[in-house]
């Protein structure tokens, strides 16, 4: 009856971002990468992002449909709910610390304040995980290892931050000293990364992959300090390893779930803080173990004040850190107008930005032309998937083709090789690098400069 008035609660919630526009860039990526994929071409050499590919996969599957693709996500924010009850059942044993902490992650996984309703990488990982913990908290005969070690190396496949989790959750196992199962556990974590490793190896792509995933991806761990390269998430690790080592000197004073909670917390929060960006959907990884601790303060009421302490410096501290989406009475307002009919479709649409409502015009502009050979400087990759394009080289957004020199030579030399019929050029981009040599004027669109072949 609980578990149910959640998930009535959640689907309610969620129900809007079923409706949004295309209008969110990374996801757009994604969708123009899925498409290209069920298309038939090749990740990172023919299409091109740097996460592993079982996300494109996932897009591909469903040809990056966004639809589509946010019902699967709130199908899996569903299985969460319920995946997280049953942990709370099995870490509390009051009604009260089992409810509360239930009903503050259905509001997070429910409310758009993480970006919960863009169907990012979070999304894919999080079901994994949350089903790694609950086999990890049930499994007294360690039955379940192979598993458990299956689903926290798929949430390693969609992001590799999941690592830390891994190496929580495997401290946590050694810990036990379930030697004889470890084997288990380990074969486990092998399968999916040799299943990908197959994949890679049979699409020749597996140079491609390595490039993309780990030696691109560096840029993203932001973090010199005193002018030591990476000595900032260096740092991190070494604050995260101290704390896991107090708590492993300590553990005779924890409960076996106490102890448990702990080490998920220090490498959960290490998931979250370790590149050193804000974006709010970094948050859902992290949203459990936050929920879990005010179940804490009902259970725990000898320690309460000392829990709420933390409990509230580590909200404090995470609001002022990362960018959290605040106008939720907007977004909903927004939706119940527009199906009401109180609001036009371009206001709906602009809400979420205003340039959503030029992606659509130039999108229909396109779709006018006789031409799939569309190049577009810009960072909305939706315009290629509302228009039923891909892009004529491998990278969806300028910020992928601006990456270094490298990149924008063998960009120049595509567009070269094979000209675009038509070239947009999109407002608030970098100066276009490369000759308009050929090319005509043609018309504006919200600022957005088209240019076509003259064919002189």
């Amino acid at each position: 009856m609980i578990i149910g008035i959640f998930l009535v609660v959640f689907l309610l919630f969620r129900l809007p971002s079923l409706f949004e526009p295309y209008w969110y860039g990374d996801e757009a990526v994604y969708q123009v990468i899925g498409t290209a994929l069920h298309q038939g071409r090749s990740l990172y050499v023919e299409i091109w992002d740097n996460k592993p590919p079982p996300l494109y996969l996932i897009y591909a599957l469903f040809n990056g449909d966004q639809f589509s693709i946010r019902v699967l996500s709130v199908i899996l924010g569903a299985i969460c709910i319920i995946i997280f009850y049953k942990i709370s059942q099995i870490v509390f044993s009051k009604s009260g610390a089992q409810f509360i902490p239930t009903l503050v992650f259905t509001i997070l996984l429910a409310l758009p304040i993480f970006e919960a309703n863009i169907a990012n990488t979070e999304i894919f990982m999080l079901p994994l995980i949350l089903a790694a913990v609950y086999l990890l908290l049930t499994d007294k005969n360690s039955r379940h290892l192979f598993t458990v070690g299956i689903l926290l190396s798929l949430a390693v496949l969609f992001k590799q931050v999941a690592i830390f989790e891994l190496i929580g959750f495997s401290l946590y196992l050694i810990s036990q000293k379930r030697w004889q199962n470890l084997q288990n556990y380990l074969l486990g974590i092998l399968v999916p990364g040799l299943l990908v490793f197959f994949y890679l190896l049979v699409n020749r792509i597996l140079l491609e992959f390595f490039s993309s995933v780990f030696s691109q991806n560096s840029q993203y761990v932001a973090g010199n300090l005193f002018g030591i390269p990476y000595m900032l998430p260096l740092l991190k690790l070494f604050s995260a390893s101290v704390a896991t080592y107090l708590v492993l000197k300590y553990r005779q004073l924890l409960s076996k779930i106490q102890f448990f909670f702990l080490l998920w917390f220090i490498w959960s929060l290490m998931d979250i803080l370790f590149t050193g960006m804000n974006f709010p959907h970094y948050l859902l990884l992290f949203s459990p173990v936050l929920a879990l601790c005010i179940g804490f303060l009902f259970e725990t009421p000898k320690y309460k004040l000392q829990i709420l302490f933390i409990l509230l410096l580590l909200i404090f501290w995470l609001n002022s850190y990362f960018y959290i989406y605040r106008d939720v009475k907007g977004y909903y307002t927004n939706f119940v107008g527009y199906i009401m009919g109180n609001i036009a479709l371009d206001t709906y649409r602009q809400y979420f930005d205003p340039r959503v409502t030029r992606d659509y015009k130039i999108a229909q502009y396109l779709q006018d032309q006789e031409t799939k050979n569309v190049f577009i400087w810009g960072d909305n990759p939706q315009i290629y998937k509302l228009a039923g394009l891909l892009p004529p080289t491998r990278y969806p957004v300028v910020y992928h083709l601006r990456r270094n020199s490298a990149t924008l030579s063998e960009a120049k030399n595509i567009l070269a090789v094979n000209p675009p019929k038509i070239i947009i050029i999109l407002e608030g981009m970098p100066p276009y690098p490369f000759s308009l040599e050929g090319y005509d004027y043609v018309t504006t669109i919200d600022l957005a400069k088209i240019y076509q072949q003259n064919n002189k």
